[in-house]
């Protein structure tokens, strides 16, 4: 667990003011540290139990306020033949976590070039980038919100849309992939620029990259199958917006840190204009979509959240705004999910709907 320095007061005040003020002055992340203490006991007893129960080799966890960090640990090890043990910074592929932190680097990037992400992506790229006349019709805000029907045939190979732009969702990788194509072009510069320039680099997220680490790939945890089986690493070639992120629980968490600053703070901001319910995504789950996020509204709080799933890697991350708390959960193993969202009760007190959603339980 993390420890904040805690300021006390000077000497004559204590005398003055006595018990009725006391000697120590908590801030906001201080007193919930204090109340997190019995979760950090719960969560220290239950992750080796469900690694063990899920065949997961290795997690990493940071939980957070908008004042700072709350919990932050690790569990377990980088490979299954436990050579490297993991910490808060260990590197891992977040996969889709990527997404929310695309999307919020195109909406804080390019003020003197933005973009109208209610207009035609179609206007920014060179070319068409499907055959369907009405594809081109789609907008920023439905890629952002996979409500924009684009799809992928692999039988026949081409692109197609499943349905009407903005009158339903569907998840699609492939829609931040034509947005991330779309913005190259208006911007001249790559993903990596645009979000280190927007978010990482401001933040001091200094490992957290669309492409694994050049220098040593023993940074990165090693991903590993349903049975605990190590796997062969992914090559990434490219950037990719949809799927190619690596970070650590560190790294995420300061991002996340932002985010519930930014909501908690007066007025209006792209933050929570990023939170505005798009498209519905399943009633019974009390499920939605904004930009970036997947929303749920439930029992008059709000969760903003997004899971992460490659070959080996189960990620979670989820705030709430209500509760000032937000979590990030990384693991190295296909079975991940099942002991991320195991977590999300603990730490937030509440055993949401949205829990059982099928894309936080993948079967790949």
């Amino acid at each position: 667990m993390t420890h904040l320095k805690i300021s006390k007061s000077k000497p004559v005040l204590l005398l003055l003011l006595g018990c009725f003020v006391g000697s120590v002055q908590l801030s906001a992340a201080e007193r919930m540290m204090s109340s997190f203490e019995g979760v950090q006991a719960q969560i220290d007893r239950i992750v080796p139990e469900l690694m063990a129960q899920y065949q997961v080799p290795g997690v990493a966890i940071a939980v957070v306020s908008a004042d700072g960090p709350i919990y932050k640990t690790g569990f377990g090890y980088s490979d299954s033949s436990k050579s490297k043990v993991i910490d808060d910074t260990t590197l891992f592929e977040g996969a889709s976590l990527g997404k929310p932190l695309f999307a919020h680097a195109i909406l804080h990037y390019g003020a003197a070039d933005p973009f109208d992400v209610d207009g035609p992506v179609a206007e920014y790229l060179a070319r068409p980038f499907m055959a369907e006349p009405e594809g081109m019709k789609i907008s920023a805000s439905q890629l952002l919100s996979h409500s924009s029907g684009l799809a992928y045939s692999e039988s026949e190979g081409r692109r197609y849309l499943a349905f009407s732009p903005g009158s339903k969702w569907q998840y699609s990788g492939l829609g931040y992939i034509v947005l991330q194509q779309a913005l190259a072009e208006l911007w001249r510069v790559s993903l990596q620029d645009v979000v280190h320039q927007a978010v990482t680099g401001p933040l001091g997220m200094e490992s957290t990259s669309y492409l694994p680490p050049k220098d040593d790939a023993a940074l990165l945890a090693v991903g590993h199958d349903r049975q605990g089986q190590r796997l062969q690493p992914t090559v990434w070639s490219s950037e990719n917006a949809a799927s190619s992120l690596h970070t650590s629980a560190h790294d995420y968490g300061r991002f996340l840190r932002m985010v519930l600053g930014e909501l908690a703070s007066d007025g209006d901001n792209r933050v929570a204009q990023m939170m505005e319910t798009q498209i519905e995504v399943d009633k019974a789950h009390h499920l939605w979509w904004g930009f970036g996020w997947a929303i749920s509204q439930e029992a008059s709080e709000t969760i903003f959240l997004h899971w992460g799933s490659n070959p080996g890697y189960k990620s979670l991350a989820l705030g709430s705004l209500q509760q000032g708390l937000a979590m990030v959960v990384l693991t190295n193993g296909d079975n991940g999910l099942e002991i991320a969202r195991s977590l999300v009760p603990i730490v937030f007190g509440k055993d949401y709907a949205f829990l059982d959603f099928y894309m936080l339980h993948p079967d790949d």
